[in-house]
């Protein structure tokens, strides 16, 4: 067990640090499969490694005594063993082709079946049970006939070694009488010769055994080479230095996720604190905790989530939890922070599994934080709360290093550094006021943002969010009053649908990596707003568009 145990562990750590091109041919079903049967059959085959060398021996030492017994005529007998030897060689052959055409159909179901229970609300909601359960149903029915040929040979070559004793010593006994008038079977040679026998019994039982473990061995070896051998990440382009000036420096980045399809990020050059290197690379200092946008449950209680293997310090633990608005869901939940919750949190909810997310970095007490929009599974209020406990100056990550993606534009006047990225490289980045005055992208995309009457992000009741809102939009109002006097209405209902839509676009095509720093008071960035931009031309819009038509109803 200790080393099927070794075995596994050795695929979860090559699970975890597989490339990405690499993932697309390892499906959960195969990767299932390798830990528990192949590494089982190579704890078989351990098992069975004795016999493996003691059972030619013993044949090879019966087979001396019987020719010692009653002279050559046991030969007769050796040269059908020779003879079932390329049989139980064909059948072996049989047998690997069959075991690697069944282990691929096993993948295909438990695939099958764990797409089926992750996706076990949807199957429920649209009635799809009974499709699923045929299309599992007929997988399974071409691995059962894969087992059934898989035992009919089997039994052939058990049958084959099984009567090879009783028909050897036949054999003998009959060459040995028939071969000269001289040799008499007395009761000393047939006794003698019948126990050898019965000793060469036991061990050409074996033989079949070790021909088929053998076999299916081989199999597992060639699917474990195969996943072992895939291409692991290149840890070489990343370099962690405690002791470093800087957070994070990347330096002419070229990102991808996978060579096939060519590069994604290009041209990538971020600097948060100052340093001076010119070679391609990516270096970052202390230890990083990575936030996911879709939420990582493990199959443990709460509190387990949490931890994640570290001691339990009950005073963070009560300022993490509180700080990730955990304590009332603590309270609903029947166990508490003690309740089991599945590999996927199927019982808890969207953003009960986010925070717990997030909870699970806060407590890591890393040094870099790589948030990847968790607010945006959160309710808007909860995400304000979350914000301001846990990323804002005033928050647990206060002296920690943080970088923040999001299209949540009410946070942009609390942060101390905006990338905008756009068409896989980075167009601006810089502080908040200094992206208002270039009137670039961002500023564009925040003048179409303000253009909108109700934004999906904010809520009506959120006094706070509304009041930036306002006060942003007030300070463009009075920039355009300046320059364009009354000949052009920046908001006007006309202007409003076509401005949504292109507002839509920016908000999916424009990522925003934050690095929370310090929080900017609003009354004086909106004062330097004021002061900073300026129209190119006396004009804030350079060109408008606007489609009519006709709907048929």
């Amino acid at each position: 067990m200790a080393r099927a145990k070794n075995i596994s562990d050795f695929f979860l750590n090559k699970a975890l640090t597989i490339s990405n091109s690499a993932k697309k041919g390892s499906t959960v079903g195969e990767i299932v499969n390798l830990m528990s049967v192949d590494c089982q059959r190579i704890q078989e085959i351990l098992t069975m490694f004795f016999f493996m060398w003691t059972t030619p021996l013993q044949i090879l030492l019966s087979v001396i005594l019987l020719y010692l017994t009653i002279g050559p005529s046991v030969l007769v007998g050796v040269g059908l063993l020779i003879l079932l030897v390329p049989v139980n060689t064909w059948i072996g052959s049989k047998q690997k082709l069959i075991q690697e055409s069944m282990l691929a159909i096993k993948d295909s179901r438990i695939k099958l079946v764990n797409e089926i229970l992750n996706g076990m609300k949807v199957l429920k909601l649209y009635a799809w049970e009974t499709q699923f359960k045929n299309k599992v149903e007929a997988i399974r029915n071409k691995e059962v006939v894969q087992l059934y040929k898989i035992a009919l040979l089997y039994v052939l070559s058990g049958l084959c070694w099984g009567v090879a004793p009783y028909v050897v010593g036949m054999l003998t006994f009959a060459t040995y009488v028939l071969s000269d008038r001289t040799n008499v079977l007395d009761p000393q040679k047939a006794f003698v010769s019948l126990a050898l026998f019965n000793l060469l019994r036991v061990p050409l039982n074996y033989v079949s055994t070790i021909i088929i473990y053998t076999v299916q061995i081989f199999v597992s070896i060639k699917r474990i080479n195969k996943f072992l051998t895939r291409p692991d990440l290149d840890e070489t382009n990343t370099t962690w230095d405690p002791n470093a000036l800087n957070a994070v420096v990347i330096r002419s980045g070229r990102f991808t996720w996978d060579r096939e399809y060519g590069i994604t990020l290009k041209n990538i050059n971020l600097t948060i604190t100052p340093v001076s290197t010119s070679r391609d690379s990516v270096s970052c200092q202390g230890s990083p905790a990575y936030v996911s946008q879709q939420a990582w449950i493990q199959n443990a209680t709460v509190r387990d989530n949490i931890l994640f293997g570290k001691k339990y310090n009950k005073r963070r633990y009560d300022l993490v939890v509180k700080a990730c608005e955990l304590e009332r869901d603590f309270q609903i939940l029947e166990a508490g922070d003690q309740t089991e919750i599945g590999e996927k949190g199927i019982n808890l909810s969207g953003g009960q599994k986010q925070r717990i997310n997030l909870a699970r970095a806060v407590y890591s007490d890393s040094d870099l934080y790589l948030f990847d929009d968790p607010l945006s599974a959160v309710d808007a209020h909860v995400g304000k709360a979350i914000f301001k406990n846990v990323m804002s100056q005033k928050g647990l990550l206060a002296k920690k290093t943080r970088v923040l993606v999001t299209h949540g534009v009410h946070w942009l006047p609390q942060v101390n550094k905006i990338v905008v990225m756009s068409k896989g490289t980075i167009s601006e980045q810089g502080t908040y006021e200094q992206l208002l005055s270039h009137n670039g992208a961002f500023a564009q995309f925040l003048e179409m943002y303000l253009a909108d009457t109700k934004c999906p992000d904010e809520s009506d009741n959120d006094i706070e969010l509304n009041g930036v809102k306002k006060a942003m939009k007030s300070v463009v109002d009075r920039i355009t009053s300046d320059k364009s006097g009354d000949e052009m209405n920046y908001f006007t209902d006309d202007d409003r649908p076509n401005r949504r839509l292109n507002r839509q676009r920016s908000s999916t095509s424009i990522s925003q990596p934050i690095h929370i720093h310090e929080s900017i008071d609003l009354s004086s960035t909106l004062a330097g707003i004021e002061k900073s931009v300026h129209p190119v031309g006396g004009k804030l819009i350079l060109e408008e568009k606007l489609e009519t038509g006709k709907v048929k109803t």
